[in-house]
């Protein structure tokens, strides 16, 4: 007796290879589409400084965004605007104490 191998095969399994073929797919055409015309490959420089939104929260991500902010040059990311909770104390006591030891305009 002769069974079709297809018929074996889990649901499951179907599940993983179809959604497997589909992202396939779907990254396949993001990339024609897409690809040709992607702003990140332009080679254009900035004339002038970009504006940078800092949203700073008591979620504990303070330090991350000062350190990476505090390593933006200032000539490529000027000004710089901060949103911060009003019930988040700490961001802005560290932002004043960074503006002073550092010298920075916050």
């Amino acid at each position: 007796m002769e069974s079709n191998s297809l018929q074996n095969v889990s649901p499951f399994l179907w599940r993983i290879a179809s959604s497997s073929a589909l992202y396939l797919i779907a990254k396949i055409l993001i990339r024609l589409v897409g690809g040709t015309n992607n702003k990140l490959n332009n080679n254009t420089k900035r004339t002038k400084p970009s504006r940078t939104l800092a949203v700073l929260g008591s979620g504990g991500h303070t330090t991350e965004m000062i350190r990476l902010l505090s390593s933006l040059s200032k000539e490529h990311y000027m000004p710089l605007y901060y949103i911060v909770a009003s019930t988040d104390t700490t961001s802005i006591n560290r932002l004043n104490s960074i503006h002073e030891s550092e010298n920075k305009q916050f």
